[in-house]
Formats: C-alpha cells, structure tokens, sequence
C-alpha cells in the first residue's frame, strides 16, 4: 500500500487542562514530515482550550463549532479531514507511542479492511495505575460472518479506531441526537460496512476523571436518563441503517446482534431506572439465551441459576451481589480453573469490569 496521509481526529468539549498533552502524544508519532496532520474539532468549549491549541501554531488545524455533541463533533471533523485515513483521539486521553506506525501497518497487511482497531489502557488519574482492558478481543475479517464475532466485537471506542475514509462515508452522518455514546453507533456500522482487522497490542491511553466517569456512578440522574436515551438512539439508528444496506433480521448472525444490541440498551435502561422483578428475570434470561453459544455446558448450567436468582433477589441486590463477586479475585479465579475458560471468553459486552468512557456534554 502506498503510504497514505493519515488524518490524527482530536475532538473535545472543555477539556483545555487535557488537551497538550493529547496533541503532544499525536505529534510525538514516529511518522514521516507531512504523512500526518493533525486536526482537533471544539465541540463549543467555554474554557481556555482555544489558547492552549493555539501553542502548537501550524503544526495544528483548529476548527471551532457551536456544542453539539460527540457525534456532531465527529461529523465536522470527518468532513474537515483530508487524510485517507482517519485515527480518533478524545482530547482526554493519550496515544501511546509507536500506535500510528502500527496502525498504519495493519493497513497496509489488511487492505481490505475499513477500520483497524486496538484496545486501551484505563488509566486511574488520581493512583496513576494503568490497567490493560481484560475484556478486550482483537478480531480479524468481516464480522458478520461470525456468530462468535458478532457476540464478542467491542467494547472499543473513539480513542481506540482507525477508519478508511470509504468506510466513512458508508456510515455519515453520525446521527446528532448522539450528544454522547457516538462511537456505540459508528464502531458497529463500520464493522458491517467492511472487514476490521484488530490489534492485540493496547496503544492508547484512556484518562479516568471526575468528568469522564459514568455518571450514573456518581447518582446524576439528569446523566444517566441522557446516557440512557442515547443508548435508544445508538440501537434504534444501528437497527435502521442495517435495514437500509440488505442486512436482513432473518440471518441468523443480523438477529444475534440486534438482540446483543437491545440488551445492551436494556442494562443502560436499569442502571437509570430500577427495573421491576419480572422485567430484570427476563433481561437475564434473554442474557443467557444469546450468550450461552459461546460457553460450555457447565457454565451454562451454572448461569441457568441466575434469572430465578434475579427474579429472588431483585436487580439492586443482585447487582451488588455480582459486583463483590467480579470484584473478587480468588473468585474469579477459581472460576476459570473449574471452567478452564479465560475470563474475557465468559465476558461478554454488557459484563465488562469498565465502561466505555463517554464524556460530559451540554
């Protein structure tokens, strides 16, 4: 593949105390003088990002919007890019180095492939610890040809993907109504648009701040009914631009993923609003029915036991439950000895130990 400019995508919204150092770990790549430009969309922001941005002079492209959200964000910067390729970076977070050359290389052995993605480092910014994501899967080719792909591709967001600008235009616009969870809608469509290829190495580095963590986690129930609706929106758009491209419900793996889909949005639903017994019963029974191709017989015998215990429990109490559980190390060790199943096998999306991060927003 003749070496093509990549376009490194920084979007932010307040984030001026962050943003240096984002666009210092862009500029210290180890990438050829011109291959890459680097360009970074203010989605609005009222503190002193503009200032900070205009530090680095030429080296950097600056586009001012009126707020609109992440996907409006990623709209304009999308449209403003000139790269054939284009790397997202939130203005939180951090590029590891050597991630562009590396990405760039799994271009050129994939030509095929419309997204190259890899998986991240959450980093806590008050212990300074940096912890792999366990949940992470790099996977290889078109994932809806897959079962196993299309219930276990994910849990990556912005600062984690790479995108063919083909690829992007077969997914613009982003719809608007994604204030924030952008990248649950364009992760997924890009892969059914083309085949990804996916790194096993983690490259970025995702910030952990008071502003960035879910906010249902600090009980703003304003946050997470919008985190929440734009759950809806993410699956409701997903659903309809498989309808529009010929992905047909009928197939198996298309209905495997708009299950996998409104589950998701389902727990988003719980964590705003306290379902009722019977509503979380069926919730893990749904749960266990579609991820249950995945494990074994005897772990399906033992996840059998969990939507009667739901149903007993109710969902506060069993959430608290299962979080001591995760939380447990010699638990879940003792898991996979008497499974000998990784961990990330039996953890599907919706069970991860971190959330995808999606920032603060008007």
């Amino acid at each position: 593949m003749k070496r093509t400019t990549i376009t490194a995508l920084i979007d932010t919204y307040n984030q001026g105390r962050y943003v240096e150092e984002a666009i210092e770990s862009v500029l210290a790549q180890d990438v050829a003088p011109g291959e890459m430009e680097v360009l970074v969309v203010d989605d609005g922001s009222t503190d002193d990002t503009a200032a900070r941005v205009a530090k680095f002079g030429e080296r950097v492209r600056y586009i001012q919007k009126e707020n609109g959200g992440q996907a409006s964000a990623l709209n304009a910067g999308f449209a403003e890019a000139r790269g054939e390729i284009i790397a997202l970076l939130d203005a939180d977070d951090l590029w590891l180095p050597g991630k562009v050359r590396r990405v760039l290389e799994e271009f050129e052995q994939h030509p095929e492939a419309g997204m190259v993605y890899h998986g991240y480092q959450w980093w806590n910014e008050k212990t300074g610890q940096c912890i792999a994501d366990p949940t992470f899967r790099a996977l290889t080719g078109y994932m809806p040809d897959r079962i196993e792909d299309v219930l276990t591709f994910g849990n990556v967001g912005t600062c984690g993907v790479a995108l063919r600008r083909g690829t992007i235009e077969k997914l613009m616009p982003i719809p608007e109504r994604l204030v924030i969870l952008a990248d649950a809608y364009f992760v997924f469509v890009a892969a059914f648009a083309s085949p990804v290829a996916g790194i096993s190495d983690f490259l970025t580095r995702v910030r952990l701040h008071d502003d960035n963590r879910f906010n249902f986690q600090r009980n703003d129930a304003a946050a997470a009914q919008r985190r929440w609706q734009c759950a809806r929106v993410a699956v409701e758009e997903q659903e309809a631009w498989l309808r529009r491209n010929g992905f047909e419900e009928s197939r198996r793996e298309i209905a495997a993923f708009v299950k996998r889909a409104r589950l998701w949005e389902q727990m988003i639903h719980f964590q705003c609003e306290t379902p009722s017994r019977r509503d979380f019963y069926g919730y893990l029974r749904d749960y266990n029915e579609l991820y249950g191709q995945l494990w074994s017989g005897e772990y399906r015998l033992i996840r059998s036991a969990l939507p009667p215990a739901g149903f007993f429990l109710g969902y506060k109490t069993y959430e608290a439950l299962r979080k001591t559980y995760a939380d447990s190390a010699a638990l879940v060790r003792l898991r996979e000895a008497l499974f000998a199943q990784p961990a990330k096998e039996l953890t599907p999306i919706g069970e991860t130990s971190e959330p995808t991060k999606s920032h603060s927003r008007n």
